[in-house]
Parts: C-alpha cells; structure tokens; sequence
C-alpha cells in the first residue's frame, strides 16, 4: 500500500511539473505575440486559459505580471490602470507594491500625475518597516513621485520632493542632472539650474 501511494505522488509530482512547464510556454508564446503586434490577441487567449487563482495563486500571479507587460507593450496604460483596480483582495504583498508601481506609471504616461502621486503616497504610508524592503521599492517611489508632480505642474512640490529625494545620492547621471536643472527652471531659478549644470557640461557634449 505504501508503495502504491509514493507511485501516485511521484505521478501527480511529474504531472504537475509538466502542467506548470506547459503554462510557462504557453505565456512566454503570448509575450512574444504582443511583442509582434498582436495584443488584443494575446490578450483575449489570457481571458481563457490563464491559471485560475483559488486553485494556483502562484502560477495566476506570473500570469498577471504578463498581462500588465503587454499593456506596457501595446502602449494601453488605461487598461492597465483600470485592471490594477480591478485586482482581487489577498494577493502577496510584493507582488502588489510592484502592480501598483506599475500603475503609477500608468497614471503618469496618461498624463493623471495626482493619481500617481496618490497611489505612491499610500505604497510610501503602507511600507513596513523592513530595511530590506524599504532599499528595494522607497527609491523608485520617491523617483516616481518627482514625475507625478511635474506631470501636473506642481513645481514646488517637485522642488521639495528632488531635494529630499537626491540629497543622498551622490554619483548622479546627466538624466539626473538635467531633471534637476528643469525643475529649478520652471521654479524660475536659472542661477541654480545653472549652479547644478556648469561642473557637468563636459560630460554633456
């Protein structure tokens, strides 16, 4: 009997590692079709075959992660704000900090950056306090809210918000850079877009 049992779980072992190799094809086959410009295809095949979430939360999650790569793909950031909306409850938590840094993206290509600012500022309010945690998601956050503020014209706020943001960086790139001096421009001080440019310009030629 015993014998008969470890020959149904290696069965059921062996079965699941061929399901899970096939949904991993199958996405990746999906990715490549919306890379070639055949989203809403891909799209609609996911609606049928992805994973079902009660019964796979993992395999369901790494499906979703490929369905908001194809909205970036495709360009559709309403769809993907909208379906980051829409997500169920008790999904992983870092699975969650990701979607919906994503979606702030989302609300910044769409030209919504108080949306944006919204949502960061609630990842930034809910982050634990977790050292490991904070280095991999507070940086990109306080980043992105520099974006968000300039998307919709709040250049104090973007002043504020670069100031506290690369007062402990100190290797900057020239994108760095040139976002700094833009943001003291349109907060008309030229002396200071200047100050931060004029060490750099040759490495701007």
């Amino acid at each position: 009997m015993k014998l008969f049992h470890a020959k149904i779980l290696l069965w059921l072992a062996i079965l699941f590692s061929f399901t899970v190799s096939a949904q991993a094809s199958q996405l990746d086959e999906l990715q490549s079709l919306a890379r070639n410009g055949a989203a809403q295809l891909a799209l609609q095949t996911m609606d049928r075959v992805q994973p079902d979430l009660l019964r796979d939360k993992k395999q369901w999650v790494e499906w979703e992660k490929a369905r908001i790569s194809i909205y970036q793909y495709s360009n559709d950031w309403q769809a993907l704000a909208q379906r980051v909306d829409e997500l169920p409850t008790r999904l992983p938590v870092d699975f969650m900090r990701w979607v919906q840094t994503e979606q702030a993206r989302a609300f910044i290509m769409l030209g919504q950056g108080k949306k944006a600012v919204w949502v960061l500022q609630n990842l930034i309010w809910n982050l634990p306090e977790d050292k490991a945690v904070t280095q991999k998601w507070l940086p990109q956050w306080r980043r992105l809210v520099i974006d968000s503020y300039i998307n919709y014209q709040q250049n104090e706020d973007a002043k504020i918000a670069a100031t506290r943001y690369y007062q402990g960086i100190k290797e900057q790139q020239v994108d760095d850079l040139l976002l700094r001096a833009h943001i003291y421009l349109v907060n008309n001080l030229p002396g200071d877009a200047q100050t931060i440019l004029e060490p750099h310009k040759d490495d701007m030629q």
